[in-house]
């Protein structure tokens, strides 16, 4: 383990040599190249193709399609010939080779995941026995080793995929890539691939809500907690959405739009967990209820205190007398979309102070945290972003785990 498939050679990570077929103005040219991953200027799979024919296309057509003729040899070219042929950027994934024949996958991950190992770290999926081990790559830190239980079908590989994709950026509180990845054999050659631009972000979050020695127990805990969760396709799907809109409240947007996007997926969670936990039986009576109040029902069942954090100066003396944090955020959230009083129109809108704003999107995004973090079992420590600014090395169990009494 640990070894990678793809390693960056110059500019770019080499990907797949030898015959292509593109497709250009109705057309199928074959022709030889060169699949590159690139990521300086933004994650982009370049095919860089050769020969007169596809010169002139080129120059005629700009949309095109790539593909790998059955038969080719997928194994990783020995070096990349960046600077050759004409450079194509391509849009969709290409994939080649059968899934049916591999044994395990070998998954690329790219991004600021940061995950102290001594040695391979194992986990589960559903359907997959997986390893996360270190590599050194000016690319890739990271790659994971995915055992199927059954045979690998491209549906199940896509659905692993996201599932990683979820699990590493939740626990890095940044967008992490997992592509490319390839399946391998028993001989342990490459007999699939399935080769895509990774979506992540450049960059790192200031504030995590684990440490990175603490970081494998916290992700193979979560790991067990989505698998329990998959058995409902529908919890499977909103834990995963609930993710991707809490990931940008991390980010780099201005603070009003990270505070959107946290409650976003505060709102996603407090509309599923009531109704999961048969809070509500009645769909009618849940939307009746105010966002706050629907808020402040989800932290009771999760064992988060809802009082507003005494640290919070500049949102408690904003809000409301006798507003809890559920009340301040959902206030906050609503004068930025809506800054205009009834009475003052557009005469006068008032949007909430910046200091206002940074409290709520600190307590909206600790809420939507640790609400993610309950709903998947997870009873280890977090570091909490209220209060001073704390040592990522600070953490405290978290409320409902038995030890946290006398914390």
């Amino acid at each position: 383990m640990g070894s990678l498939v793809y390693r960056q050679q110059g500019d770019g990570v080499p990907l797949y040599e030898g015959e292509l077929v593109l497709r250009t103005a109705g057309q199928d040219v074959k022709t030889n190249g060169l699949l590159e991953l690139q990521l300086t200027h933004k994650a982009q799979v370049i095919a860089h193709v050769h020969g007169p024919e596809v010169v002139a296309l080129h120059d005629v057509e700009r949309s095109h399609q790539v593909s790998i003729p059955g038969g080719a040899s997928l194994e990783p070219p020995a070096s990349g010939e960046e600077d050759a042929g004409v450079p194509l950027a391509l849009g969709q994934p290409i994939t080649a080779g059968d899934p049916a024949a591999c044994t395990r996958l070998v998954i690329h991950v790219v991004g600021p995941l940061r995950v102290d190992l001594t040695g391979a770290v194992g986990f589960r999926l559903p359907g997959w026995s997986l390893r996360l081990d270190h590599v050194v790559d000016a690319t890739f830190s990271y790659v994971v080793e995915a055992t199927p239980d059954d045979a690998v079908t491209a549906e199940d590989a896509d659905e692993l995929v996201s599932r990683l994709a979820a699990l590493f950026s939740f626990v890095a509180c940044w967008d992490v890539g997992v592509y490319p990845y390839c399946g391998l054999d028993d001989s342990g050659r490459v007999c699939w691939i399935v080769l895509a631009p990774p979506r992540f972000r450049p960059g790192s979050a200031g504030i995590r809500w684990t440490s990175a020695p603490e970081a494998a127990d916290a992700l193979v805990a979560l790991a067990e907690g989505m698998t329990t969760l998959a058995q409902d396709d529908a919890a499977d799907q909103i834990v995963r959405r609930a993710v991707a809109l809490l990931t940008p409240a991390h980010g780099t947007e201005v603070v009003e739009v990270r505070v959107l996007t946290a409650c976003a997926a505060l709102e996603l969670l407090s509309w599923a967990v009531l109704q999961w936990e048969g809070w509500f039986t009645e769909l009618g009576e849940l939307n009746d209820l105010s966002a706050a109040a629907r808020l402040r029902l989800l932290l009771q069942w999760a064992g988060i205190d809802p009082v507003l954090n005494a640290s919070l100066h500049d949102l408690r003396d904003w809000a409301t007398d006798g507003a809890g944090g559920p009340e301040a955020i959902v206030q906050v959230r609503n004068r930025i979309l809506h800054p205009a009083q009834k009475a003052k129109w557009l005469r006068d809108p008032q949007w909430p102070p910046g200091a206002v704003v940074v409290d709520a999107w600190h307590l909206a995004v600790e809420y939507a945290e640790l609400v993610l973090l309950r709903l998947l079992g997870f009873n280890g420590k977090y570091g909490t972003r209220l209060g001073p600014r704390r040592a990522e090395r600070d953490l405290k169990p978290v409320p409902w785990a038995p030890e946290a009494a006398g914390t």
